[in-house]
């Protein structure tokens, strides 16, 4: 409703205030122009100190919050993963990035880890001995999660900081790595009902380890023995019989097969058991035609300089083997898929009858050499382990690479299993 007196309002009357305005502006601008003028220095010192108040402002001003860094992982301390772990730092960090759903951050299915008792893996380890020992091949397996004490020595030998990155590893660390990697899963659940897939934390290697160069073949079997007794009880295993578990096992699979033929009694018969004939085993060296048997990349000694796979490709800087089983049949997930695109094959036999191992790479030329290394080198990240919590950025390990592997096969049999069901 409008005012009683609107009917009173002129136009010509609010036209005439027009100009008295105006003018009252161009009057104040210009005795301010004139203030200016006849006191600049005064007008200096306040822009002066309005600067700097604008300064002062932005330094006390707190930056936005960031998620706290990775706490910093000590060599000199033992580790052992423990049950409580839930979530791990970097998948938390990485979905504060971009928000993703279970389904799509795992689309292949998540696992349960299952918490096994100490007398299974704790236990096997020697606490007090935490440092490499040629010795005692017991030695230094725990500290850091497995990777072992920093690599002082390497100090002032390798450029730059690059001595950080390594560490003095035991052989046999495979399984006390993968446990603490499995338990900061970012795919780890601790409801076993919703898991497509179940990890063993049993320490295998280090349990029939102690008792190889013994002559009582009972005394190797007896944790294997009693581990299967434990997980049998499970409501898990009971539903596959094992055929979704998976589990490290820190020694050559050779170690673990005993045959009944009394001439040949090395090894423990844990891989023999019919218990462990469908349960997926990663090992640093695998039987050939063993579906279940999958080789991982080995992490030991604290150069390059232990293995047949680099040893072999130092003085060209690209790989040549004189065995297939020595990489091409062993470490299908980790290599590209056509071997002549990173290394050379030489038989082994050839070499024997007489060929020139230096005649036969002087054939390649720099070209395809150089074609070689490039190739080597996007293979690195896929052959190394990335070092706890940390992880590679936007590149997959090679603890990464098996666990997906394993993943997506048990996704596939499950699913084949229920179609022909």
């Amino acid at each position: 409703m409008l005012p009683a007196n609107s009917h009173n309002f002129s136009p010509e009357i609010h036209k005439s205030n027009k100009p008295k305005t105006l003018n009252f502006l161009k009057s104040t601008l210009n005795s301010i122009q004139t203030y200016f003028s006849s006191h600049p220095r005064f007008w200096l010192f306040i822009t002066f100190l309005l600067i700097q108040a604008l300064v002062i402002f932005i330094a006390r001003t707190p930056p936005p919050s960031l998620p706290a860094e990775y706490t910093a992982i000590s060599a000199s301390e033992n580790h052992f993963p423990t049950q409580t772990t839930i979530v791990c730092n970097n998948t938390q960090r990485e979905s504060e990035k971009k928000p993703l759903s279970d389904t799509e951050e795992c689309g292949t299915g998540k696992i349960f880890v299952y918490d096994l008792p100490y007398m299974f893996n704790k236990d096997l380890v020697l606490a007090n001995c935490t440092d490499l020992n040629p010795w005692n091949w017991q030695c230094g397996i725990f500290p850091n999660h497995g990777y072992g004490s920093a690599a002082t020595e390497l100090t002032g030998i390798l450029p730059g900081t690059l001595s950080s990155s390594w560490y003095r590893t035991n052989q046999f660390s495979l399984e006390p790595i993968f446990h603490h990697r499995m338990l900061h899963h970012k795919c780890r659940t601790l409801e076993p009902e919703s898991a497509t897939a179940f990890y063993i934390p049993f320490y295998a290697g280090l349990a029939v380890g102690k008792f190889l160069w013994g002559n009582d073949t009972s005394k190797r079997d007896w944790h294997c023995r009693m581990m299967i007794q434990w997980v049998k009880k499970q409501k898990s295993w009971q539903r596959s019989n094992g055929s979704d578990h998976f589990m490290a096992v820190g020694r050559i699979t050779w170690d673990f097969r005993r045959l009944t033929d009394p001439g040949k009694l090395w090894g423990s018969s844990f891989l023999n058991m019919p218990e462990m004939q469908q349960v997926t085993r990663f090992t640093i060296e695998k039987a050939p035609g063993d579906y279940y048997d999958n080789s991982v990349c080995s992490r030991g000694g604290i150069v390059l300089r232990g293995g047949r796979f680099l040893t072999a490709w130092w003085p060209v800087r690209f790989p040549f083997f004189f065995w297939k089983r020595t990489a091409y049949d062993q470490y299908e997930w980790f290599l590209p898929s056509d071997p002549k695109s990173y290394s050379v094959f030489i038989d082994h036999e050839d070499v024997r009858n007489g060929t020139s191992i230096k005649e036969v790479l002087m054939r390649y030329s720099k070209q395809e050499i150089m074609r070689k290394r490039e190739n080597l080198i996007e293979t690195i990240p896929r052959i190394i382990y990335a070092k706890p919590n940390k992880g590679l950025g936007s590149f997959r390990d090679a603890f990464d690479i098996a666990v997906d592997e394993v993943l997506r096969r048990i996704k596939l049999e499950k699913e084949w299993a229920d179609f022909v069901g």
